[in-house]
């Protein structure tokens, strides 16, 4: 079970295979990183528009699993370099527009500089909203070796339904973010790329909560969950500094690439229908998270599938996707459903047929008092069957959320 890449042009395939020999990995990890690291660098002046008219960007939740000491964070930095390298350019050029800003009389000085920023590690909040409205429509990368400290930190900053804000910003709806003594944020389109990898003996303790299965968080993540063949021989070289420079060129190529869209050939559309049919059909039969996987596949195959023909182009934007490129997304896809559905039994060993999520009692008291903050006590708490005094604990752990989000027409 492999992500098959013989669409890619040579020098593509060649950098793959290097750096799965290189850093003795499955090469379904290099070829993910590649994705990402293109979809990053799209943003969202690459649109994807279906047969309905949705206009979707590549930007994707890419986390890839694996035990530590695997290789896959060495491919991923060798793939995100060249983003990294140009914030770096972005930043000194930021410095110096600073520089000569505070130089200037205090009363005839402008609005600050902002910082353009392609890629953030470690942010509040605020400052994750301000960089995705000031990036427009080159969006903002989440770019974490270890994804955990992205889901540690979810909730560091306070109960401000920040979970929330991610699923509409992934949905690319317009997210509003309103505070007490600042500007408000408001992005129309947000374009919110995140890769990082992650152990699978924590998966459940950073994925198994209660409210990332029920809110479909989990089902956003495109999981990539290879077997894991440890090579027993020291690989004695290098990623070629030629590849180097063909593959930043490449990146360089995307990030300047102009606004365009791309629709679906009548090949690809067929084949697309009939995908998006059969997941639709096996949705009815499904509950909980692998409902919710089947929903955003409909999505996701659009995304790879115009990354594909992009690819199988060398970077240059074709007018539709091709019957055969849809094809290869499709299989894809299925090969992320399956990964997904190994994830899953480790995020939730206990999930069933029916995949419902069995909620404790403390779990279902804050649910109940963060959507029903004026309920009768006495009635709930002779419902579960629990001393009213417990209602107080949970009722002080539920902030109500301080920010609004507006929903869009998209998906």
């Amino acid at each position: 079970m492999n992500l098959h890449y013989d669409f890619l042009p040579a020098y593509m395939q060649e950098i793959v295979n290097k750096l799965a020999d290189v850093y003795q990995i499955d090469s379904d990890y290099a070829l993910t990183g590649l994705f990402s690291a293109v979809a990053a660098s799209l943003g969202d002046r690459y649109q994807i528009i279906d047969p309905k008219g949705y206009r979707n960007a590549t930007a994707m939740w890419l986390c890839q699993i694996g035990i530590s000491g695997y290789g896959k964070s060495e491919c991923g930095s060798w793939l995100m370099d060249p983003l990294l390298d140009h914030d770096a350019e972005r930043h000194e050029v930021f410095l110096q527009r600073k520089a000569e800003w505070l130089k200037e009389d205090v009363k005839e000085r402008g609005e600050p500089p902002i910082e353009d920023k392609l890629c953030l590690n470690d942010y509040t909040p605020e400052a994750l909203f301000d960089a995705m409205e000031h990036s427009g429509q080159n969006g903002i990368l989440l770019y974490r070796d270890e994804i955990s400290g992205w889901l540690k930190d979810i909730g560091r900053y306070g109960k401000s339904g920040e979970v929330e804000q991610y699923l509409t910003a992934w949905s690319q709806k317009p997210v509003r973010v309103t505070r007490l003594g600042r500007d408000d944020n408001f992005i129309k389109r947000p374009c919110f790329n995140v890769f990082g990898g992650i152990q699978p003996e924590i998966l459940q303790e950073m994925l198994g909560k209660s409210d990332l299965i029920a809110n479909g968080f989990n089902a956003r993540l495109l999981f990539v969950f290879a077997d894991e063949n440890f090579s027993l021989n020291y690989y004695n070289e290098a990623v070629p500094d030629s590849m180097r420079v063909s593959y930043k060129s490449l990146i360089d190529r995307l990030l300047s690439l102009s606004c365009s869209e791309i629709t679906f050939s009548q090949a690809a559309e067929k084949s697309f229908i009939t995908y998006w049919e059969d997941l639709q059909r096996r949705k009815t039969s499904e509950k909980g998270m692998r409902r919710q996987l089947l929903s955003k596949l409909q999505i996701y195959v659009e995304k790879w599938a115009g990354i594909i023909e992009l690819l199988a182009n060398d970077g240059t934007p074709s007018k539709e996707i091709g019957g055969n490129h849809m094809d290869i997304a499709i299989a894809h896809t299925r090969i992320f459903e399956e990964w997904a559905m190994k994830a899953y039994s480790i995020i939730n060993p206990n999930l069933n047929d029916d995949a419902t999520i069995q909620l404790n009692k403390k779990e279902t008291l804050e649910q109940l008092l963060k959507h029903y903050p004026n309920m009768n006590k006495n009635l709930v708490s002779q419902g579960l069957g629990i001393s009213r005094s417990l209602l107080s604990p949970c009722r002080k752990k539920v902030v109500p959320p301080e920010v609004n989000t507006e929903s869009g027409a998209n998906n």
